[in-house]
C-alpha cells in the first residue's frame, strides 16, 4: 500500500496558480465571502513572497481594498488601495476612486 500526504487546501491552491482566481471567485459567488478574503490574503502574501506583480496582483489589491471599505475597515482598505498605484491602467484609476474614502 503507498500512502500520499493529503494536502491542505492551502497547498492545493498554491498549485492551481492558473485557476487559483476562479476558485476565489466562486467562494465569493456562493457567499463565503471570507473564504474568498482568506485566498485573497494568501494569495497576496504568496505574491509578496516570492516578489510577483502582475495582473493578479492588482486584482487581489482591488478585492481586498473593495472588500474592506464595504465592511467599514477604512485603514485596511486604504493600504491595499495604496498599493493599485504602482499599475498603470485601471488599477489605478480604482485606487483614486478607493482613496476617496473618509475616515
Amino acid at each position: 500500500f503507498f500512502f500520499f500526504k493529503q494536502k491542505t487546501a492551502y497547498e492545493m491552491l498554491r498549485s492551481l496558480v492558473g485557476s487559483e482566481m476562479c476558485i476565489r471567485d466562486r467562494y465569493n459567488l456562493i457567499g463565503f465571502e471570507v473564504k474568498a478574503v482568506s485566498c485573497f490574503e494568501e494569495n497576496l502574501k504568496r505574491k509578496d513572497e516570492e516578489q510577483i506583480v502582475d495582473k493578479e496582483l492588482g486584482e487581489c489589491l482591488l478585492y481586498l481594498a473593495k472588500y474592506y471599505k464595504k465592511i467599514g475597515e477604512y485603514e485596511k482598505a486604504l493600504i491595499y488601495s495604496r498599493r493599485l498605484f504602482d499599475f498603470n491602467g485601471p488599477e489605478r484609476d480604482e485606487a483614486n476612486n478607493l482613496s476617496l474614502i473618509h475616515i
